[in-house]
């Protein structure tokens, strides 16, 4: 009778927890957890931070140019005040 019961009514399969529960144990999955938040916050730093010149002495293109508009600025100002 109770055999009959059983094959009427099989057991339930695992649910998804258990099979979950089971790739936990792998190592690779371990380490998985730890190494993949740390990689992308790594590169989430590393594409969001501003960089920096190697040589802060050197000056870039774009100061020379606003130096230079600074120049004329001055010279604007000194001919349009010579010609009051």
């Amino acid at each position: 009778m109770s055999e009959i019961g059983f094959i009427s009514h099989p057991p339930p399969e695992p649910d998804f927890w258990i099979y979950f529960a089971k790739y936990l144990r792998n190592t690779w999955v371990q380490w998985a957890i730890v190494f993949v938040p740390f990689i992308l916050f790594a590169l989430y730093l590393k594409l969001t931070m501003p960089s920096f010149h190697v040589n802060e002495k050197e000056h870039s293109e774009e100061q020379f140019q606003f130096r230079d508009m600074k120049e004329i600025r001055k010279r604007r100002n000194t001919m349009s005040n010579n010609s009051l």
